[in-house]
């Protein structure tokens, strides 16, 4: 979703009633994955409604406040509709939704728009049937104008049931949404009775697609936290443990090539151009849906810087020549034409070209072998880009 188009201005999240707690999805409580969505799709505000632990409205207040959203309570219906402008609109979410799917139609914001289900895949997948024909999707987007009709129920009303039931009498166009997207992870109501690991495994699937650009090391990184999403999400300090663990791999590529096992030193480069992805997908898995630039230093200069070390510290001659050949494999890895097809962007990984030199090298020699990969990179890269996309 485009920001400067945003879906509403304000998003109403509903925590579960007295007693039920709100389940945790990949290590965050369905709230908090209902903020980050928002905050996605562009919303400024959120608007909280309902009474949770202490607990959970820190969890809650902190994910608002690191999107940049304002937070508001409110205790009820009345309160709601003072809370959204005339000239605002209002995204509205059931209480269970865990959304992925991000494809809403631009401008709805002004007139509204209401997502909806077959009648009777919605209700089995767990949302609230609107006739025999429709069930409410779970999600609605309201101009701010139509909410002072809440004024004029009870103050004890549910809103978002009241807000749907505006909404159908307001006749706001209505998007119907194919009942596939309940089996793919893009939609999903988190019931009591709900697979909650295959759910998360659908869920966490449509956000760690990987694109016809990404590396054998991304595709490895991608594959291994998906296996182990418990690890990942139940300790926050996972991503940076990997990062460091992905420098300290490069120092010791650097080390091992200084005391003269040049082929070692290569492969720990391997290991840490492996580990340096697996960081920056754990830390993006991590924050998702949250699509913001990482805060995090960039990082991968350090391991060019090893590449440079270790590579000369392989190979004897002249000062000129122990810096010519790491020198040129490290232009070859920055100097890439845009891929024509996704294999030629899998074969240009770095793990596997550290990995072939130190194979190469037990047979040839470092410097052979740095000279043999860099040139056989290089050529690669000529290659594409006479090679047309497709």
């Amino acid at each position: 979703m485009n920001k400067s188009e945003p879906l509403a201005t304000s998003v109403l999240i509903t925590l579960p009633g007295a007693g039920a707690n709100a389940p945790l999805v990949l290590g965050k409580i369905l709230p908090v994955r209902q903020v980050e969505y928002a905050a996605a799709q562009g919303c400024i505000k959120v608007i909280l409604l309902g009474r949770r632990s202490p607990s959970d409205a820190m969890t809650i207040h902190r994910a608002a406040e690191g999107a940049g959203l304002k937070l508001v309570e409110v205790s009820g219906a009345h309160a709601l509709a003072a809370a959204v402008a005339e000239d605002e609109s209002l995204l509205v979410l059931q209480h269970n939704l865990l959304p992925a799917w991000d494809d809403w139609a631009k401008g709805d914001a002004t007139r509204g728009s209401i997502l909806t289900l077959p009648a009777t895949a919605g209700r089995d997948a767990g949302f609230e049937r609107i006739d025999l024909a429709r069930a409410w999707a779970g999600a609605l987007v309201i101009p701010g104008r139509y909410l002072s009709t809440l004024l004029e129920l009870p103050e004890e009303t549910e809103p978002a049931p009241a807000i749907l039931r505006i909404a159908l009498q307001a006749r706001l166009p209505e998007r119907p949404l194919d009942e596939t997207i309940l089996g793919d992870g893009s939609w999903s109501a988190v019931t009591s009775g709900a697979d909650l690991p295959v759910i998360e495994e659908q869920w966490l699937a449509q956000h760690a697609q990987p694109s016809p650009s990404t590396s054998l090391s991304g595709l490895a990184a991608g594959f291994i936290l998906r296996k182990n999403r418990k690890f990942l999400f139940a300790r926050e300090r996972v991503p940076l443990a990997i990062l460091v663990l992905s420098l300290a791999a490069a120092i010791g590529a650097v080390g091992a090539a200084y005391f003269g096992h040049g082929l070692a030193g290569f492969g720990l480069l391997a290991l840490a151009s492996l580990l340096h992805p697996l960081a920056l997908e754990a830390k993006r898995l991590r924050e998702i849906p949250s699509f913001f630039p990482s805060n995090w230093p960039k990082t991968q200069f350090l391991l060019d810087i090893a590449l440079v070390a270790t590579g000369f510290l392989s190979i004897g001659g002249s000062l000129a020549a122990r810096l010519f050949l790491p020198f040129v494999l490290l232009a070859a890895f920055h100097s890439p034409p845009a891929p024509a097809r996704t294999w030629q962007a899998r074969i240009r990984d770095r793990t596997l070209v550290f990995a072939l030199v130190g194979v190469a090298g037990i047979f040839m020699g470092a410097e052979r072998a740095l000279m043999l990969l860099s040139t056989t990179l290089l050529a690669l890269n000529l290659l594409l880009r006479n090679v047309p996309k497709g």
